[in-house]
Parts: C-alpha cells; sequence; structure tokens
C-alpha cells in the first residue's frame, strides 16, 4: 500500500472510531514516506486521543526534521500540556511567540501553560505581559499575564500591574470570569477580605461550578466573622470540585480545537 492509501485508510478507521488502526495506518504512511504532511497527520492523530508521549516523540522529530514547520512545535507544546509537563509547555510557547510575537494562538497557548504552574512562574511567562500591552482587546492575554505575576515570589511581584492588567482584561470583557477569580486572590494578598468577597461572589455568579473561588470567597467570610456564609462556601467548593477534571478536560479540547484550525 502507498502511503497515500495508508493515509486514506487511517481516515475511515478514525471516522468509524478504531483509533488503534488508525494509529497502525498513519504509522505506516509516516514510516513510507516521513513527509510533513504524513509525520504531522500522524502527531494530530496522537493527540486527538490524548496519547501524550508518543505525540511529544513524533512532533520532536518532526520539527528537527522539517524545522521550518512550526506545528510540530506547537503539537509538541500541546502535547507537553496534556501530559502535564507545563514549565516544558511554556519554554515551548515562549520560543514560538518571541518568533512570531503577534500570534494571539501562540500567546493564549502560553498564557494557560503559565496560569498552571503554581508557584515560581518561569521567566518565560514574561511575553504574556508585552503581548497584553499591544493587544488591548485580548481579555484573556491580559488576564493570563496578570496571573503569571501573581505566581512569582511574593518579593517580586509588581501588584499595580497585575490590578491594571486585571482591570483592562474585565474591560475588553466583563464576564471573564477567571479575571473576578484572579482580583480575588490579589485583594486577599494585600489583606483586603470585603473587597475579594465582592469580586469572588462575581465570579461564582458568572459560574456557580468555580471550586476555587468557593474556597476563596470562604477564605473572605470567615475574616469578616461571616462564619455560616464561610461554611456554605466551603461545601460548594467540595461539592464542585469533583466536576473540575470535566472542566481541565474542555480545556484540553479548546486547545485541541486551536491547534487544528490553525493547520
Amino acid at each position: 500500500m502507498t502511503d497515500q492509501t495508508q493515509l486514506l485508510a487511517g481516515d475511515v478507521d478514525e471516522k468509524l472510531g478504531d483509533f488503534k488502526a488508525a494509529v497502525l495506518h498513519y504509522q505506516a504512511a509516516a514510516q513510507r514516506n516521513p513527509s510533513d504532511t504524513n509525520l504531522y497527520t500522524l502527531t494530530v492523530e496522537l493527540l486527538r486521543h490524548w496519547t501524550w508521549d508518543e505525540a511529544i516523540q513524533i512532533a520532536e522529530y518532526g520539527a528537527k526534521r522539517y524545522p521550518a514547520s512550526t506545528h510540530f512545535k506547537a503539537a509538541e507544546g500541546i502535547a507537553l500540556y496534556g501530559n502535564s509537563k507545563y514549565p516544558e509547555a511554556v519554554e515551548v510557547f515562549s520560543s514560538l511567540l518571541a518568533k512570531d510575537p503577534e500570534n494571539a494562538l501562540y500567546a493564549d497557548l502560553l498564557g494557560r501553560s503559565c496560569s498552571l504552574i503554581a508557584e515560581g512562574a518561569s521567566v518565560n511567562c514574561s511575553g504574556l505581559e508585552e503581548f497584553a500591552r499591544r493587544h488591548p482587546e485580548n481579555a484573556r492575554a491580559a488576564m493570563y499575564a496578570a496571573t503569571s505575576i501573581l505566581h512569582r515570589p511574593t518579593a517580586e511581584q509588581d501588584t499595580a500591574k497585575v490590578e491594571k492588567l486585571l482591570q483592562q482584561a474585565l474591560t475588553a470583557d466583563p464576564k471573564l470570569t477567571e479575571a473576578y477569580y484572579q482580583m480575588g486572590v490579589l485583594e486577599q494578598q494585600r489583606s483586603r477580605w470585603k473587597e475579594s468577597a465582592v469580586v469572588l461572589e462575581k465570579a461564582v455568579e458568572l459560574r456557580p461550578s468555580y471550586p476555587e473561588a468557593h474556597y476563596r470567597l470562604s477564605r473572605a467570610y470567615s475574616h469578616l466573622g461571616m462564619r455560616d456564609d464561610a461554611q456554605k462556601q466551603m461545601a460548594l467548593q467540595q461539592q464542585y470540585a469533583q466536576q473540575e477534571k470535566d472542566h481541565i478536560n474542555a480545556r484540553m479540547q479548546e486547545v485541541m480545537t486551536f491547534l487544528l484550525k490553525a493547520n
């Protein structure tokens, strides 16, 4: 069978829901003819079914063989992101954004990765601030830039810049739930519990199943002496924490959709 025949067979198997058979056909096509198209088709198929380690391996090989094809590096970054290797994903997306600084897709993927580094945000996240400055209409870019600053050690945080970025995000999108949540985090770091409660209440109004916002709101109510309300918020946090995996999976599907549309 020619590589084109293998690709067609793989497409048929994918439509029929037979992932294993589809991968075997795409692998055969790539082995017979390791072209850009064949290697990328295999990479995307592996990504589509969350086969992260194999996707990383093929994407890395494709990037080395076809260095001008940035879709391999983007695919590698998404596989790293999907595999919870966020610092490594940040490095990939930061490099892509540095080479193409107006690319909103790269900025979004970098922001998503940076937001999931819990402590000591990578220096590679700093490109988000410059992108947000040039694109004030991009609410998520500003929100991600603010989040990355809040993830730095306390001594390295510029809270005035964080507030400005979050206000920019909310001006661009008044319904951006994560921006209200991050504003609540900022206000709590300032020990401004009443102010944090106001924005966190807005966050849970927009997204009732937001466990982190319920947790932060519980802390605010506790500091304000509202013990019953604090307990209710903790109960909601525990209730919705079970649904957080579904939210994370939905975010991963969004990332995959970005990749497929872009390439």
